[in-house]
């Protein structure tokens, strides 16, 4: 993208803004976990620096889930501004029994917006440890809860959920989605 995505602008708000506003809607507690501060302390919440730096997405995971008071965590990059509350809470209702609950986008691991029980730090750890930074390399390790197909088109109708801010031209698209 050229630039730092959590700072791009939706509206009236940045991703970051506007992540936090869904979040807040849907947990008593959000955190933002990241390589440097600058910037976020306006957002009034938490602000917690990775644990392991430049080791990206799973250095997030792993930060989150060393630090958190709860049994499952859902963590989601600030690159995901159309996330909703019903699309967490159906993610959610999944979770008892399992290690991890995470969607997969025609047969891809979508490791930056779901849910993972602490059980999952030792294999996040592992892969750390042997710097395997890639966030869906431990999933082979734990007891993965997979929504796709019909099951993530019932907790995703419109398919949104997933929407990712990778280029300039996803970009460009989500703000005629507004």
């Amino acid at each position: 993208m050229g630039r730092n995505k959590a700072w791009l602008e939706l509206g009236n708000e940045s991703t970051i803004a506007r992540l936090v506003r869904i979040l807040s809607g849907s947990f008593e507690s959000v955190r933002i976990i990241t390589n440097e501060m600058h910037g976020f302390e306006s957002l009034e919440i938490p602000v917690l620096i990775d644990m392991k730096p430049d080791s990206g997405p799973l250095g997030g995971i792993h930060t989150a889930l060393s630090t958190t008071k709860h049994q499952a965590t859902f963590v989601v990059g600030c690159d995901y501004p159309f996330i909703d509350s019903t699309f967490i809470r159906g993610l959610a209702s999944l979770v008892p029994g399992h290690d991890a609950v995470v969607p997969r986008q025609d047969r891809v691991p979508v490791p930056v917006c779901a849910f993972y029980s602490t059980r999952c730090l030792p294999a996040v750890e592992t892969s750390l440890d042997r710097e395997i930074l890639e966030a869906r390399t431990f999933l082979s390790r734990v007891d993965v809860r997979w929504v796709e197909g019909n099951e993530l088109t019932k907790l995703d109708p419109s398919g949104m959920a997933l929407f990712n801010l990778n280029t300039p031209e996803d970009y460009a698209k989500a703000l005629t989605l507004l």
